[in-house]
């Protein structure tokens, strides 16, 4: 494991339940929102990016 405070004592071998860390529900949510039609890739991560 990784002693630095920035990774939360996880290095980048290691894997990491995105549901543990609390992102899994909002990768399922724009992974919905890209499959929405002709664009909609470019309107998720505009919304997401900006």
């Amino acid at each position: 494991m990784c002693a630095g405070n920035d990774t939360k004592g996880y290095s980048l071998t290691d894997s990491v339940s995105l549901y543990e860390i609390g992102l899994g529900g909002k990768i399922e949510t724009m992974f919905q929102e890209m499959l929405a039609g002709p664009g909609a890739v470019r309107r998720t991560l505009e919304k997401y990016l900006k």
